[in-house]
């Protein structure tokens, strides 16, 4: 979701990308490679959104606001906010990124196509934060500082390709926190 940049708030794959880092240029320049390229093969493009959930690198501080926001938790019992609490995030547990995955490698009618991978909902940051406090110490620590550079404020996920393809319901914010802390309280101190 990265190509988006931060014109742009509920992401529709048609859009124009106007990427607001290094990192989101190179996902689109990406992106545009394959296409071009693809006279050989087939593709499928997920324009992946906030993933979270048990698996991820709790020790890497830059990647994946909830893990980041957990990890945090666990070992300080604060959370530090660089930037607005109403900044939000479309997010998605693991489990049905990997469910999708498989369900787009059985279905021929999105061959060379670019998806949108995410739930469509808005998350706010401070809605993450309270749903975390909840779960580990409700007068846990929160630090607001200044935003990082290239931080998108907000974005959420235009589903319409999806929900062709995915038929459950995506599992709820609070119970997909409750399954990645309790995974993490038993590698607490691995990371």
């Amino acid at each position: 979701m990265s190509v988006y940049g931060d014109s742009i708030i509920k992401a529709n794959t048609k859009a124009v990308c106007k990427p607001l880092s290094y990192y989101g240029l190179h996902k689109k320049l990406s992106e545009d490679y394959i296409v071009k390229n693809s006279n050989n093969f087939n593709f499928i493009i997920f324009r992946i959104f906030n993933v979270y959930g048990p698996g991820q690198d709790l020790s890497n501080e830059k990647q994946g606001m909830v893990s980041i926001y957990l990890a945090s938790l666990l070992k300080k019992n604060k959370i530090i906010v660089k930037g607005s609490l109403n900044r939000f995030r479309d997010l998605i547990y693991i489990d049905d990124v990997a469910e999708i995955w498989v369900e787009a490698i059985k279905n021929k009618k999105i061959q060379n196509k670019i998806i949108n991978l995410g739930t469509g909902k808005k998350t706010k940051v401070i809605e993450i934060i309270e749903i975390l406090k909840e779960l580990h110490f409700k007068k846990s620590k929160i630090i607001i500082k200044k935003n990082t550079p290239g931080d998108q404020h907000g974005i959420y996920s235009d589903k319409s390709i999806i929900k062709f393809i995915y038929k459950r319901k995506f599992v709820n914010t609070k119970k997909g926190f409750k399954k990645f802390y309790n995974w993490a309280k038993k590698i607490e101190f691995n990371f």
